[in-house]
């Protein structure tokens, strides 16, 4: 029985049975199908091995035996052809049958969405045409009854009716109405542009000279007489002239431009008024009056102002107690001139201004017995020697201890497990290696028990001595950001 296949569709089916070549009846349930033992042909071309390289052909039951189909074994219409001959079984063949993927899809699938091509070439006996199923409609083209009136496929159609009723306009009234309300080639608004009131009522649009409109521009092109009430937003260009008293301005005016002749003499001579009036006996705290009285006390000739005091002092004017003081400074400044002399391009003390400075012996604590005890101790070559690495006494013994003990830690740092695990590190973005970065393997997730910690080389690798487990390794460096902990198994 051929079986049906859907085109460039990998598959797999069952082949067999194979059974013993002696006896034809024994199951072989441990043969090895490779690539070369499935021989294929398609549409009737010869036999050639299948596609798939590595085939996976495992044993299902009584010698029956899974074998795979590529879309390239699959991609070609028509019979497929396929026999498997193993040594010591007897040979198996079976037949298919490559189906385009819609047609297998609605015979096999029952998918919906894939319907057969079919062409409709009669219906009880009788040729059809595209035109008769419904792929074109002819329409009869004139005035009679039945027919439109059309040409190039463009119906001509006369306005009569709208929504049933009967428009009584002529043809040409109707035509240069639609004419007036579509004269405009990119409109901008839209009928909600007009306003929904009567015309020349409130709310309407003005009709000149019939309603408003008129009022409002004979009154803007004469004079405004009576208030202005609310706020005039802004007046550009230049005001002529203000006849009257401005009663007042609220708010602030930000700049006044161009102040007239007359204007500057009025305000000169306000200011001069205002400076000619004497301050009053008690002026505002705060006020330009209230700080002009404070500097006049302080400095009033009276002498009981603060100034007055500082300068005079029991009888001695300020004048006198600079030039005594002065005096007494320049005396001590005198002496200086002996005392100092000039070294170079700076200045030093002579010897006799440091006869009296504290002298200094310059001897040792120590003497030459002692200091050759404590070079013995510490294993410090004699005076005048270049020193070298300690090769006795007391700092030879703490070098010696020193090298062990770093050389332990340093162990200790990197693990002391039997298996060498090296880590790399590199930049996510570029690829690049990390160096000097600090790696630290905690034993779990939380990262609380240490196990070992070192730094990455220039190459981005740290090596580690653990032993076989999982372990939580921490990365970090300064300028990196890093999602830690890495998770990695040492086995």
């Amino acid at each position: 029985m051929t079986q049906w296949l859907k085109q460039s569709t990998a598959f797999i089916f069952r082949s067999g049975p194979f059974v013993d070549s002696t006896d034809g009846v024994t199951a072989e349930t441990a043969l090895t199908i490779a690539q070369a033992d499935i021989q294929i042909s398609k549409a009737g071309a010869a036999f050639a091995q299948t596609s798939a390289t590595t085939p996976t052909t495992t044993h299902d039951a009584d010698g029956w035996y899974q074998c795979p189909f590529t879309t390239t074994d699959t991609g070609t219409l028509g019979t497929l052809d396929v026999q498997i001959a193993m040594t010591g079984a007897l040979p198996v063949w079976k037949h298919f049958m490559v189906m385009p993927a819609n047609v297998f899809d609605s015979l096999v699938s029952g998918s919906a969405a894939d319907l057969l091509d079919v062409s409709t070439v009669q219906l009880a006996g009788t040729a059809q045409t595209a035109r008769d199923i419904g792929a074109s409609v002819l329409l009869s083209m004139g005035t009679g009854t039945g027919q439109l009136d059309f040409t190039s496929g463009v119906v001509k159609a006369s306005l009569v009716q709208i929504l049933a009723s009967a428009i009584t306009g002529t043809a040409a009234q109707i035509a240069a109405a639609f004419t007036k309300f579509f004269d405009k080639a990119a409109p901008t608004g839209t009928i909600n542009s007009l306003p929904d009131a009567v015309a020349g009522a409130a709310g309407g649009i003005f009709i000149a000279g019939t309603n408003a409109a008129t009022s409002i521009t004979t009154a803007l092109t004469a004079n405004i007489t009576g208030s202005l009430s609310g706020a005039v937003g802004s007046v550009t260009g230049a005001v002529g002239s203000v006849t009257g008293a401005v009663g007042s301005v609220t708010g602030a005016v930000a700049t006044v431009t161009a102040l007239g002749a007359q204007a500057k003499l009025d305000v000169n001579a306000e200011v001069d008024t205002a400076l000619n009036t004497a301050i009053p006996g008690t002026p505002t705290a705060d006020s330009v009056n209230q700080r002009l009285v404070a500097i006049d006390v302080l400095t009033e000739a009276s002498g009981t102002g603060d100034l007055a005091a500082i300068l005079t002092d029991t009888g001695t004017t300020l004048d006198d107690l600079i030039d005594t003081e002065i005096g007494a400074i320049k005396a001590v400044t005198d002496k200086l001139d002996t005392a100092l002399e000039l070294d170079g391009a700076v200045y030093r003390y002579t010897t006799n201004a440091l006869e009296q400075a504290p002298a200094g012996s310059g001897t040792s604590d120590w003497s030459a017995d002692e200091r050759t005890t404590i070079r013995t101790i510490l294993g410090i070559p004699a005076s005048g020697t270049t020193p070298a690495a300690p090769t006795a006494g007391a700092l030879k013994v703490i070098d010696d201890f020193l090298d062990t003990e770093i050389a332990t830690l340093l162990t200790y740092a990197a693990g002391s497990g039997p298996i060498t695990f090296v880590y790399t590190l590199t930049n996510s973005g570029s690829g690049l290696p990390i160096s000097d970065a600090l790696v630290q393997a905690y034993t779990e997730a939380a990262m609380s028990n240490l196990s070992a910690s070192g730094r990455t080389a220039a190459d981005g690798t740290v090596t580690f001595y653990l032993t076989a487990g999982t372990y939580y390794l921490k990365r970090t460096k300064s300028g990196f950001s890093f999602t830690n902990p890495d998770t990695e198994v040492v086995a």
